[in-house]
């Protein structure tokens, strides 16, 4: 009696050449996304540690006298609107209405700002103010507030430069 030849022996594709350059491949370009994931995370850390992260004309790495702004508010809107309003702007608080329209010791460069609160208009609803941006910061300037009421008695506040 004849037996049938013993069947051939099969390869995983992972040990041919073919896999393995495949699998060397994957390896490395995911050691490269690693490491393009880390750098990038390092340089949004924004901590200016001289890593070259970070943008030259975002905010000052040291807060010292020399780069500190005084910067004034304009309204020059409706007659009669108040703000009830406080805004908060490199991380300090303000109240516009109880302070001088002139804000001291604000950081200069490129500085987040927040606003919430009230607007009371004679005649009208008052409406809940909210509003964000960054405003480049400048020793001296004056900075426009301007409010845009929604129609979900809601105002929508920005600061212009």
């Amino acid at each position: 009696m004849q037996y049938p030849p013993p069947p051939e022996k099969k390869h995983s594709f992972w040990t041919s050449a073919t896999g393995i350059v495949t699998a060397v491949g994957g390896f490395l370009a995911g050691i490269a996304a690693l490491i393009t994931a880390f750098v990038a995370i390092g340089a949004n850390k924004g901590d200016d540690g001289g890593g070259g992260g970070g943008d030259s004309t975002s905010r000052p790495a040291v807060i010292t006298e020399a780069n500190l702004a005084t910067i004034g508010l304009r309204y020059t809107g409706d007659d009669g609107c108040l703000f009830g309003v406080q805004l908060q702007l490199a991380n300090r608080t303000f109240n516009p209405a109880d302070e001088d329209p002139r804000l001291k010791n604000v950081p200069e460069g490129m500085q987040d700002y927040e606003v919430n609160g009230m607007v009371y208009c004679p005649g009208l609803p008052d409406c809940e103010a909210s509003g964000s941006g960054t405003i480049n910061v400048v020793d001296g300037e004056v900075y426009n507030v301007a409010f845009r009421r929604n129609p979900t008695q809601t105002c929508t506040v920005s600061l212009i430069e």
